[in-house]
């Protein structure tokens, strides 16, 4: 199995208010999927790309997405951190990552198997009672 942990956005010195904030979203969104909370710490992370488009936020996207079993859009984002970073030193987890969301995908899109009949004993055979012959005797 494959473990990734979520990166960190790193801006050595920010510049202006909005990469402050979107680094601070981004420690807040690492926070919370520490913890588990993935749906807040989606939010976050899609508002710190928002005010600051870092490759390594587009791959924290895809761990929330993965967290929340949200496959098609996990693939989405990681294959948007391989396009925005293509000399990435994870690369070859993020591919297999996304073999994995591909994988779940098509699960998903299978059709349901139908369950096996259960094993019953089979219906009871009715057998007339033997009849005398002749009637009366």
């Amino acid at each position: 199995m494959i473990k990734l942990l979520v990166l960190a956005l790193t801006v050595a010195a920010p510049k202006t208010a909005a990469d402050k904030e979107a680094e601070k979203l981004a420690r807040q969104s690492m926070l919370e999927y520490n913890v588990g909370d993935f749906t807040q710490a989606l939010a976050d992370a899609t508002e710190a790309y928002r005010l600051a488009p870092r490759p390594g936020l587009l791959f924290n996207l895809g761990q929330c997405h993965r967290a929340l079993h949200h496959w098609e859009q996990a693939e989405f984002f990681y294959r948007g951190y391989l396009r925005e970073k293509p000399e990435a030193e994870n690369r070859e987890p993020v591919e297999l990552l996304i073999r994995e969301m591909v994988t779940k995908q098509q699960a998903e899109a299978a059709p349901a198997q139908p369950a096996a009949p259960l094993a019953t004993a089979p219906p009871p055979v009715l057998v007339a009672p033997r009849r005398r012959w002749p009637p009366w005797s």
